[in-house]
């Protein structure tokens, strides 16, 4: 009975692990998109890696776009933290998607991109509007790939700088994998219908109405120029116009996304 009942156990223990093995290795694809994979990506400068071979430790930063989900690159943060990598596409490319992996934690974190060089003022931020109160971006902490998909196709992008800021409770910062993609032909004919979408009048005041051509946009998003979400609107054919009346005059931005999360950003103003 005893040998039966360990059996038994040992079965559903089996089981189970083989189920949790199969979640954790499909968990781990990429998310789908209609970008295409940008090859040859390598390091072009870190601030730190876990390097210890009398401890065990080999997250180096090679291991962010080895193309191996099981490596890691790990890095502390020091000081006010922000510290930066630097990735070097080796090519010139209309860059439209980001994709990274990391651990079971929250990481936080800010995109840059630079069409020419790796001087901090080549620089400028892909998710301006983006974040939370902080502009910092989070990783998806359940070991997914998570997508940042650029508004707005960066044209002619070299370098990508990533400024980590650890977690909320600690300095350390770790990614699993970056992934990054260019504009596939089926997201660069969708950008160009978003980018040809009206918005009326000019300035706006209790109303926005929006000139959905294909019905393409699904999503309507308002930003204040600090990237404070003001309003959050889905779309349907009955439903062109975005109540405006809560926002004060001045300048914002509007993010119109389709239904696979590809988006181009315009400004309005408002005026009373």
């Amino acid at each position: 009975m005893i040998t039966l009942n360990f059996t038994k156990q040992l079965k559903a223990y089996i089981t189970a692990l083989v189920f949790l093995l199969t979640i954790n290795t499909y968990s781990q694809d990429p998310v789908t998109t209609s970008n295409d994979l940008i090859s040859g990506v390598t390091v072009e400068s870190f601030f730190a890696e876990q390097v210890d071979a009398s401890a065990g430790k080999n997250n180096a930063a090679v291991h962010l776009v080895d193309g191996d989900e099981d490596t890691d690159w790990a890095g502390q943060s020091s000081g006010d933290r922000g510290e930066t990598l630097i990735l070097n596409l080796n090519g010139s490319y209309d860059l439209a998607e980001i994709q990274l992996l990391s651990v079971a934690k929250l990481y936080l974190f800010q995109i840059w991109v630079s069409t020419t060089g790796t001087d901090s003022g080549d620089f400028t931020n892909a998710f301006p509007t983006e974040g939370d109160a902080n502009g910092h971006l989070v990783s998806s902490g359940d070991l997914t790939y998570k997508s940042f998909v650029i508004a707005n196709t960066i044209a002619n992008a070299k370098y990508v700088m990533i400024k980590c800021y650890g977690r909320s409770d600690s300095a350390w910062n770790t990614i699993s994998e970056l992934k990054f993609y260019k504009e596939g032909t089926t997201a660069s004919t969708i950008s160009n219908e978003l980018k040809q979408t009206s918005l009326f009048p000019s300035p706006a005041n209790n109303q926005l109405q929006i000139r959905n051509n294909n019905n393409v946009v699904s999503k309507v998003e308002i930003f204040n120029l600090i990237g404070k979400k003001l309003i959050s609107v889905n779309l349907s054919k009955n439903i062109q116009t975005i109540n405006t009346s809560s926002l004060t005059n001045g300048i914002y931005l509007v993010k119109l996304s389709d239904e696979n999360n590809i988006s181009t950003s315009k400004k309005i103003v408002i005026q009373h």
